[in-house]
């Protein structure tokens, strides 16, 4: 799934969710609809900070205001993809684990204290580059658990994935 907030928006959530097998939109926490019934309705959905559109059943555009930040959530199958778009204004304005915004693709890879890792950089060099941006917290995390699944449980510390091209 996907979170997000900016300023002082409110904290959207979109997860796809197995028991449902649909995706589920969060407001501050709180399960408001899915991407179907928000599509059925005919509707977009108005938060503190942003709206959300639909393209269809199983997509929808997130927009915030003021920031000039927009991402596109797709569902395939049971999973989810995502495309952002950031608008000009916010030219030399980002950090992150999608690197900065700045029309150099050559420092697509910057860790967080500065670090840039070439772009041709191999999947196992990339690892710790992600893991430099995650949270190792439940407090700093903006997606809402439940009772049954907590931070803790998709938080794990010693988890090597299997790299592809190797």
């Amino acid at each position: 799934g996907f979170a997000v907030r900016a300023n002082q928006s409110d904290t959207v959530q979109i997860s796809y969710s197995n028991e449902t097998s649909q995706v589920e939109i969060y407001v501050n926490g709180v399960r408001n609809t899915t991407i179907k019934d928000l599509n059925d309705a005919g509707t977009g959905l108005t938060f503190t900070g942003g709206t959300i559109s639909t393209e269809s059943n199983s997509s929808v555009t997130l927009s915030l205001e003021n920031v000039g930040f927009s991402m596109q959530i797709s569902q395939m199958l049971d999973f989810l993809v995502m495309a952002a778009t950031v608008e000009d204004d916010m030219l030399n304005n980002t950090l992150g684990l999608l690197g900065p915004y700045n029309k150099d693709d050559k420092d697509e890879f910057t860790y967080p204290n500065g670090t840039v890792l070439p772009i041709d950089t191999s999947e196992r060099n990339l690892y710790p580059y992600g893991l430099s941006w995650r949270i190792t917290q439940g407090s700093d995390s903006l997606f809402s658990h439940t009772t049954t699944r907590t931070f803790e449980s998709y938080y794990d510390p010693n988890f090597q994935p299997i790299f592809v091209s190797e």
